[in-house]
């Protein structure tokens, strides 16, 4: 039992009912967060704070509604790793634009850093993309600069989601679930331009091998990059303790 509703007894007929109910809340969530968010954007334009307030609506990841068979997040699919990131800066950043170039939520704090004015300290990880807010920076040079974004969910026992890590550059995908397959790993490589919906893995692929060499290399580049530790990938890999939830606010 959920939210207090009995669902069907006979499987397929749960199955619809569950998945009409599971849509109907999401558009209605969608919904709640779109009025409230005028709401708020209306206070600051009648209270004369809009020029001086930077606005921004994003999440941790977002969300799978039913594709690759998946009812959550968590996953390095594309409707698991394409969060939403919209800012609001009048004078500064223009309307109605959208920018193509790959960002993380690792670079949210030295842009917002940067946007008042702040260095970014030495050890915070990420890259301001403010430059390509303003329109100083094109997609493209931001891309030279940033090839590829790093994913990584590590959390295997407690969401049922087996730990996988990987790249992303504007065409390819390398995903390594590495804690499948006793511990040896599986390697799901994606060309995003012949195959956006990620249904055909071709990393075994000998028409693919330059490029999933390549990818391999970016994988391992980031995971240096990045300060991830060795121990991750050691199964099973412990659970945060409590004071290591604290500090991340769980």
């Amino acid at each position: 039992m959920r939210y207090g509703y009995v669902p069907p007894a006979e499987k397929k007929a749960r199955t619809e009912y569950n998945y009409q109910r599971f849509m109907k809340e999401y558009a209605a969530a969608a919904v709640t967060v779109d009025e409230n968010i005028g709401r708020l954007l209306d206070w600051l334009d009648a209270n004369d704070l809009a020029d001086n307030t930077i606005v921004v609506y994003s999440s941790d990841q977002s969300f799978f509604i039913g594709e690759h068979g998946w009812a959550e997040k968590r996953y390095m699919y594309e409707e698991g790793m394409k969060m939403p990131f919209i800012i609001r800066w009048p004078g500064h950043i223009a309307p109605n634009q959208r920018p193509q170039a790959m960002i993380q939520n690792i670079d949210f704090g030295p842009t917002f850093l940067d946007a008042v004015g702040l260095d970014t300290p030495e050890e915070m990880q990420g890259k301001s993309f403010l430059n390509v807010l303003t329109g100083e920076q094109s997609d493209a040079q931001w891309q030279s600069e940033r090839p590829y974004v790093y994913y990584h969910y590590y959390m295997e026992g407690a969401h049922n989601v087996p730990r996988h890590d990987g790249v992303r550059s504007e065409r390819y995908k390398l995903i390594n679930f590495y804690s499948e397959n006793n511990g040896k790993g599986e390697f799901e490589l994606y060309d995003l331009e012949a195959d956006p919906n990620e249904l055909n893995n071709v990393f075994n692929s000998p028409k693919y091998a330059q490029t999933r060499e390549t990818m391999m290399k970016e994988l391992h580049a980031a995971r240096k990059e990045y300060d991830v530790p060795d121990n991750v990938y050691q199964a099973p890999y412990p659970f945060m303790t409590a004071q290591e939830k604290k500090a991340l606010g769980y």
